[in-house]
């Protein structure tokens, strides 16, 4: 999915039903969970946050492989290729990390359009506010035709952009 807002994980989550819920496993920045306490607690022992450590030189391939473990167990990801918070208007480029996991683990990809989260939670709010927002899913991707070729990083774009473009048009 496309990433505005904070709220963007919970509103996912809130998706799926119960039956499925204990297979989803969010991906999500490891700052926002080393902080201890609680919420920390929750998010990785409740939720099961897949953290990516930021600026970590090996971060990709960590991620990746707790990722595609996770994958191959039969659990869902909720990932965000931009890697951080964008403006709504205007998406950022998404990082290839989606396209590998979809070759490597023979995966489809769901593309979720987020809404109006960021006026629900602007960058910089703590709290959200009541606002409606929108969720619109498009069809499962399927890559397979290129399976074999997740080390030419040509093809690895060619396949992130088009995820990013079908979550644009939604």
């Amino acid at each position: 999915a496309n990433h505005n807002s904070h709220v963007d994980t919970i509103v996912l989550l809130c998706l799926f039903p119960s039956k499925l819920l204990a297979r989803v496993r969010p991906v999500a920045a490891a700052d926002h969970f080393d902080k201890g306490g609680f919420g920390s607690w929750f998010s990785r022992n409740v939720i099961g946050i897949i953290p990516i450590k930021r600026g970590a030189a090996s971060r990709t391939e960590d991620v990746l492989a707790g990722a595609k473990e996770a994958l191959t167990r039969g659990e869902i990801l909720v990932v965000f290729p931009e890697g951080s918070r964008g403006e709504p208007e205007e998406m950022t480029r998404f990082k290839t990390g989606v396209a590998r996991l979809a070759l490597e683990s023979g995966a489809p990809v769901l593309p979720v359009a987020m809404i109006d989260t960021n006026i629900a939670q602007p960058i910089g709010k703590r709290i959200p506010k009541f606002h409606r927002i929108g969720i619109v899913i498009g069809e499962p991707m399927d890559f397979s035709r290129y399976r074999g070729m997740e080390n030419d990083r040509f093809v690895l774009r060619s396949i992130t952009d088009e995820i990013m473009y079908a979550i644009m048009t939604l």
